[in-house]
């Protein structure tokens, strides 16, 4: 039963690629993206830039178990 599913789902987005894709890359950009700040609010580096505690606290705004940690 799953096998069908899973090839009419593969079927759907192979016949609307053009709709699909735009959406697949972007999701890819953005958790991309979302590594990239993570990482450098993580380096030891960030403590030496001037301003480095309001530079790790908007870089960390994305990361919403960071923000419930820190307020709860």
């Amino acid at each position: 039963m799953n096998k069908i599913y899973s090839r009419l789902a593969f079927t759907n987005i192979k016949n609307n690629k053009t709709l699909y894709m735009p959406y697949i890359i972007s999701g890819m950009v953005m958790i991309a993206m979302f590594y990239v700040m993570m990482f450098l609010n993580n380096s030891k580096g960030l403590g030496k830039v001037p301003g480095a505690d309001a530079l790790a606290s908007i870089m960390g705004l994305g990361y919403v178990p960071k923000i419930l940690d820190t307020y709860l």
